[in-house]
């Protein structure tokens, strides 16, 4: 409360400066749905900010299912962003937990969405993956032939481009990182969360191929010429 109520405060203090999301006690979905209710008319609030994982339950665990409905009936996005970073004992050193852990871990999360059919009991909720989606875009094709080619269950992984505008040359890659902005919905995400406002790195429910969200955000091709 005390978090959400401070979002809220810097809102109202700079209203065309601060949003913010409201953070949830995901370990208890009960408490969370109550918080959830409280805020979910105050001024500036955009959004839930939610971690990878919650203690030692993936997002896929039913227990959260309550949440996410709630949230979805909101129209809410849930952003994501790593907490506790898988094996953080091999990570420790050089700062590997950041460079490495982050997006490895919202890797992960993202695949608990899918394979744990999150996405399928919840069409219109939608997730925001920081880091150009972590390492997801790069392994899209890996995880598509594990899923036996069920591409339909991935039509609502929306991933944009890194705000380096460094896109892989491997076509698929590129187009699930949202090389060109070509399509409809199309958005972006970086290391700061404060650029949400602006645009994100989206990860919907909707059923169908791959597509971006579009924001106002620059092209890549502006992006290399500043």
């Amino acid at each position: 409360e005390a978090f959400n109520d401070a979002c809220v405060a810097a809102h109202e203090a700079y209203p065309e400066r601060f949003l913010g999301f409201a953070i949830l006690p995901m370990q208890e979905p009960k408490m969370a749905l109550a918080e959830l209710e409280r805020v979910k008319s105050l001024p500036g609030i955009r959004g839930v900010y939610m971690a990878t994982r919650v203690l030692d339950k993936e997002l896929s665990d039913p227990t959260f299912f309550p949440v996410f409905e709630a949230i979805e009936d909101l129209g809410l996005t849930i952003f994501l962003h790593p907490i506790k970073v898988v094996d953080p004992t091999r990570l420790k050193q050089f700062y590997l937990t950041n460079f490495i852990g982050n997006p490895t871990d919202t890797t992960i999360a993202v695949a608990h969405l899918i394979f744990g059919e999150v996405l399928d009991h919840f069409p219109k909720l939608t997730f925001c993956l920081p880091h150009a989606g972590g390492s997801f875009p790069y392994l899209f094709g890996r995880i598509t032939h594990g899923f036996h080619g069920i591409l339909h269950r991935f039509g609502n992984l929306l991933v944009a481009p890194p705000v380096a505008g460094v896109l892989p040359s491997d076509p698929v890659v590129a187009r699930v990182v949202g090389s060109g902005h070509q399509n409809k919905r199309d958005e972006q995400s970086s290391d700061h969360c404060q650029k949400f406002a602006e645009s994100s790195t989206m990860v919907s429910s909707r059923r169908g191929p791959v597509e971006m969200i579009e924001t106002g955000a620059p092209t890549n091709s502006e992006r290399r010429s500043r």
